[in-house]
């Protein structure tokens, strides 16, 4: 019968990237030594792994559950998970979560699915319901990354050149004659011009924008 992974076991394989993690951070990160380098690494990546399983099954739910308990704190951790400063390497999350054979370590798409399922729960429409582009990285860096892919356009267009950049006011184009309708389509950036009809996605503002 196969065992579950032992703590040391997740040290050494953090202790074994740490040149490649501390290469992925603009700080040097020369104050911190190599075992509270690895500590910091594995306590934050054990929490945004324990987060998103949760999140997504029940049985990893305790009665007291700081998190699962407080329905509202899961937004809050999951607008916090992807501030720029708190980002982990997913390559990490993926290794990690491989090692401790609570799941098939054969699915490797198994981290990605419940990424997008917790993104999906917690930014709406700014995670599209496709995530075929994103199983189709093999460079996925994090999850501001995640954010990234399901916003970049996805309809290829030859880049025009500009003799100058003007952007008019929605006032200007307006008065010229331009008529404005609401979008269905999730992907803000896909904005349509026909017919004297700009086409713009609804963008939902809220405190948290």
């Amino acid at each position: 019968m196969e065992q579950y992974a032992r703590l040391e076991d997740f040290i050494e394989l953090i202790g074994d990237s740490e040149a490649t993690l501390r290469n992925c951070y603009a700080e040097t990160f020369e104050d911190i030594s190599s075992e509270e380098f690895v500590k910091m690494i594995l306590v934050d990546a054990a929490f945004v792994i324990m987060v998103i399983l949760k999140r997504r099954f029940s049985a990893f739910r305790g009665r007291d559950d700081r998190i699962s308990s407080r329905p509202w704190m899961i937004g809050e951790v999951g607008i916090d998970l992807c501030m720029l400063e708190n980002q982990l390497s997913f390559f990490i999350l993926q290794d990690l979560l491989k090692l401790s054979k609570i799941f098939n370590p054969h699915k490797e798409s198994l981290l990605i699915m419940l990424v997008h399922e917790f993104l999906r729960g917690v930014w709406d429409s700014w995670a599209t319901e496709d995530y075929v582009e994103i199983l189709n990285s093999s460079k996925l860096e994090h999850f501001v990354d995640f954010l990234r892919i399901y916003q970049q356009p996805t309809r290829p267009h030859r880049p025009k050149i500009l003799k100058r950049l003007t952007t008019s006011t929605a006032k200007t184009l307006h008065q010229a004659g331009v008529k404005f309708q609401s979008g269905s389509d999730q992907n803000l950036l896909h904005i349509a011009f026909n017919k004297e009809i700009l086409v713009i996605p609804q963008f939902r503002i809220s405190d948290d924008t």
